[in-house]
């Protein structure tokens, strides 16, 4: 499952705005040659002769495959069902490829007037918060709303993963921190060779986890996918925390929450989030 995501001309879904002159047609050809020239193990089929309709699919981020298209005229671009990190990635480069006088917005098909408007100052992190419900992500708040001290946590998300990728926050940003980590995540799959009888394998998959602290760094949210590597970020965290400041763990969409104790176990974070229906995450 997933959403298909849109970049389109402002005057596309705000009838109000009008251009205040022409803008120069959508040169496919050029744009083709940008898409090449920039992500990794580009593939474009050029659905007409004349490079009026495109299709193409390219590496943009952690080894996921954006599929796209495109046709002349309008500065449009569809994304088919992609990894949001790799729209918001695409979004800001697709931004300076296009004439500064072009504006643009970006949506998915879940809520078509949700959009977001993409200028040569949006930043990553601003697209990533506003496609981001944090209702549905883990949400870990200090007793008394103690303010998270960001430097320090920056620092321990350093020693304890190198590869983490902490990303510059503006003043124009939505939140205090944002990171992500790339991991190797080891799980077991199921393999049925008959109805009776199924074999299980030891599998390692690529994944981002994220994570970010809000502006007034009363709030840290972790992304909740896979419930495992969730209850080992916890654990670690409680463990960089001073023993005697109580941690709140809660999901707001449904209201869920643990406290957070020296004592508490992976398992019993697993079992506190993770519904029936996602027994296998």
């Amino acid at each position: 499952m997933g959403v298909n995501y849109f970049i389109i001309p402002l005057e596309g879904i705000d009838p109000e705005y009008q251009p205040l002159s022409k803008q120069s047609e959508f040169n496919q050809h050029e744009f083709a040659k940008a898409l090449e020239a920039k992500w990794k193990n580009t593939e474009i089929r050029i659905e007409n002769s004349d490079y009026s309709h495109i299709t193409w699919q390219c590496e943009v981020n952690h080894k996921h495959k954006l599929r796209g298209s495109s046709s002349s005229g309008d500065y449009g671009v569809a994304l088919e069902k992609p990894d949001a990190k790799d729209v918001e990635e695409f979004a800001i480069w697709y931004r300076t490829i296009i004439p500064d006088d072009v504006r643009i917005v970006i949506f998915n098909d879940s809520d078509v007037e949700h959009y977001c408007e993409i200028t040569a100052d949006t930043t990553y992190v601003q697209l990533v918060d506003f496609f981001t419900d944090y209702n549905y992500w883990i949400t870990v708040t200090l007793a008394n709303n103690e303010p998270i001290d960001i430097d320090n946590l920056s620092a321990q998300l350093r020693a304890q993963w190198p590869q983490v990728e902490i990303f510059p926050i503006t003043d124009a940003d939505p939140l205090s921190l944002y990171w992500e980590i790339n991991l190797d995540h080891e799980f077991m799959g199921h393999y049925n060779l008959t109805e009776t009888l199924f074999v299980t394998k030891k599998l390692t998959q690529d994944i981002i986890i994220d994570g970010a602290v809000s502006k007034n760094r009363t709030e840290m949210y972790l992304g909740p996918f896979p419930y495992s590597e969730l209850a080992k970020t916890l654990i670690w965290y409680r463990g960089i925390v001073d023993e005697s400041t109580e941690l709140l763990v809660e999901r707001k969409e449904d209201h869920r929450q643990l406290k957070l104790q020296a004592e508490t176990t992976e398992q019993e974070i697993i079992k506190t989030f993770r519904r029936h229906w996602e027994m296998g995450m």
